[in-house]
C-alpha cells in the first residue's frame, strides 16, 4: 500500500520534471535502435527515469526496478537532480505514503508479499514518437507493480495535458480512480466500467507502429471500428 501510494504521487512528480524539459525545448534526441530503425530517446525520458529510480531505490531498496531506459540506482546523477530526488523522498515520506490503506490492497492467494518479491516496471515517458510529432496528449508516465510476477497495481499520468490527469487502480482497490492537477488522491473519482456498447466494438491500435500484421489481425476480428492512438498509456 505504501509503495502504491508512492508510485501514484511519484508519477506526478516525474511529470513535472518532464514538463520542464519539454517546455525548455532542450530534448537532445538520440536513437536507441541499432538495427536501422528509429526508436527515439530524449533527455526527458532519461532524467525522468533517473528521478523515479533514485526515489524508489532510496525508499524501497529491496524492490526490484525495471525501467524502459535501463537506468540504475548507481548511475551518476548530477547535483541538481539528486537534490530533487532528496526533496521528493522527504515529501513522500511525510505526506503521501499512507494515501492507500493496507486493507485496500488484496494480494492474490498463494503469492508472497515480501518487498523482495515486488517489481516496479517503469516507462518514464511513453509515447516519445508522439511527443516529437507534437501530440503532447499522447505522452504518459507509466508505473506498474507486480508481486511474484503477477501484476496487481498501476498508475498512468499525463504530464503534458492541461488537466494533468492521473489514473490509478488495481487488485483490491475496488476499481480504477482518476484525479487531476491541484487534487490529491483522496479527491479521486472512480471511473465507471464501460457500458454495453450500442455500436460495434472498438479496437484501439497503434498509430506509430502500424504494419500489415496489425491490419491483418484487425481484419480477422470482423465488423469492428479501428481507432489508432499513440502511446500505450493513452490507449488505456
Amino acid at each position: 500500500a505504501r509503495l502504491m501510494g508512492c508510485c501514484v504521487q511519484l508519477s506526478i512528480m516525474s511529470g513535472e520534471l518532464i514538463r520542464r524539459i519539454v517546455d525548455s525545448e532542450s530534448l537532445f534526441v538520440t536513437n536507441k535502435d541499432s538495427e536501422g530503425g528509429f526508436d527515439p530517446q530524449t533527455l526527458a525520458d532519461v532524467q525522468a527515469e533517473r528521478f523515479i529510480v533514485g526515489v524508489l531505490s532510496e525508499l524501497f531498496p529491496e524492490v526490484v526496478l525495471v525501467g524502459e531506459e535501463g537506468m540504475k540506482a548507481s548511475s551518476t546523477i548530477e547535483e541538481e537532480l539528486q537534490k530533487e530526488i532528496n526533496d521528493a523522498c522527504r515529501e513522500l515520506e511525510s505526506s503521501h505514503m499512507e494515501s492507500i490503506a493496507q486493507w485496500e490492497i488484496c494480494i492474490p492467494k498463494g503469492v508472497a508479499s515480501n518487498l523482495k518479491d515486488l517489481t516496479v516496471f517503469i516507462d518514464p515517458l511513453d509515447g516519445t514518437k508522439e511527443l516529437l510529432a507534437g501530440n503532447r496528449h499522447a505522452v504518459t508516465t507509466l508505473l506498474g507493480i507486480c508481486v511474484s510476477g503477477k501484476p496487481i497495481l498501476g498508475t498512468i499520468h499525463q504530464p503534458l495535458t492541461e488537466d494533468r490527469r492521473t489514473v490509478w487502480g488495481g487488485v483490491g482497490i475496488s476499481g480504477v480512480f482518476s484525479h487531476q492537477k491541484n487534487e490529491v488522491m483522496g479527491q479521486a473519482r472512480p471511473i465507471a466500467p464501460p457500458c454495453q456498447p450500442s455500436r460495434k466494438p472498438i479496437v484501439v491500435t497503434t498509430r506509430s507502429h502500424g504494419n500489415e500484421r496489425v491490419k491483418e489481425a484487425i481484419s480477422k476480428l470482423g465488423d469492428v471500428e479501428s481507432l489508432a492512438v499513440g502511446g500505450a498509456g493513452c490507449k488505456m
